[in-house]
């Protein structure tokens, strides 16, 4: 798959704070959002992404805990 870059934004919404996180693979771009989930950020509707993203989910979960929850 090689180097992937993900970008984060952050949105508050009426359920809470989430965060909209896109990338692009093979020219391809791929959004998807996560919410928080007992201390966990988990992909929302995970049954509509790709499989690879739910095996980097806990990877973008520590990511969004390092730098972005304060």
């Amino acid at each position: 798959m090689g180097h992937l870059s993900f970008y984060f934004n952050r949105i508050h919404t009426a359920e809470g704070m989430r965060f909209h996180i896109s990338v692009r693979l093979k020219g391809q771009p791929i959004a998807f959002n996560m919410h928080l989930v007992e201390g966990d950020w988990m992909l929302v509707n995970s049954e509509n992404c790709p499989v690879w993203l739910s095996e980097v989910q806990t990877a973008l979960s520590d990511t969004i805990k390092e730098y972005f929850e304060t």
